[in-house]
């Protein structure tokens, strides 16, 4: 994880289920969080150093990361609803996610090792509702590496093992339709400057567009909203996250 040097089954599986291993591939699970975090948000390639805070807290609680890429998605979500005023950072995703840690004084549970969802059900269903719902280009390339990208993930072992490098298939998917839609960037781009321009003279150029930008790929996100890291998690941990 890179910190600001300047700072399923049918049934949902339990929290102590669905709780990762601590330990060995802490950084691993961190550095997902790190990566999804930016790409929701843009700027900079690194955490402040309360979002490092409140990742390291998380993970090592016991919180599925799988949970934590769907809370972000969550706060994405409600920053559309609302005029935005900063950044986004994981505060806002604290309501949801303390109440998944276990306290500091219980340390955390031991870890139960879940089998992969069945392919007929959970991700797999999830994969073959997408893959009915082919896209037209230039986004329709993205699209078919998603679908190989889940059904690859689909096979591994346990639930936060799938959900993880699903939310990641998902996180490539957009990044690759930003960059297929090529000009067309710019009018995604002048859309959110008009948007945001009450907001330039609060703030410094460089936030200014790091927010303009951050807006314009999220205008291009919305328009996939089955296609995303709480998508995954609500199909295989239905009622377990955000």
């Amino acid at each position: 994880m890179t910190l600001d040097p300047g700072a399923a089954p049918a049934a949902a599986p339990s929290r102590a289920e669905a709780a990762p291993s601590l330990g060995a591939g802490l950084d691993e699970r961190c550095e997902e969080v790190r990566a999804h975090l930016v790409a929701a948000r843009g700027g900079a390639p690194f955490l402040s150093g309360a979002d490092g805070r409140l990742v390291v807290r998380w993970v090592e609680g016991g919180v599925p990361v799988p949970a934590i890429l769907s809370a972000i998605d969550l706060a994405v979500e409600r920053r559309r609803r609302r005029p935005v005023r900063g950044r986004l950072s994981l505060s806002a995703c604290a309501k949801e996610l303390d109440a998944w840690a276990p306290t500091r004084a219980a340390g955390p549970g031991p870890a139960v090792v879940t089998a992969a969802p069945p392919a007929a059900g959970g991700l797999g269903a999830l994969i073959d509702e997408l893959d009915a719902q082919p896209l037209d280009p230039p986004f329709d390339l993205p699209h078919a590496n998603l679908i190989t990208e889940l059904r690859a993930a689909a096979g591994l072992g346990g639930i936060e093992a799938v959900a993880t490098a699903a939310a990641r298939a998902m996180r490539s998917f957009h990044e690759a339709c930003w960059a297929a839609l090529g000009a067309g960037q710019a009018a995604l781009v002048a859309e959110a400057q008009a948007q945001l321009e009450p907001l330039r003279e609060a703030m410094g150029a460089a936030t200014f567009d790091e927010l303009v930008q951050a807006e314009a790929k999220d205008r291009l996100r919305a328009r996939f909203p089955t296609r995303s890291a709480r998508a995954v998690w609500e199909r295989l941990a239905p009622g377990g996250a955000a």
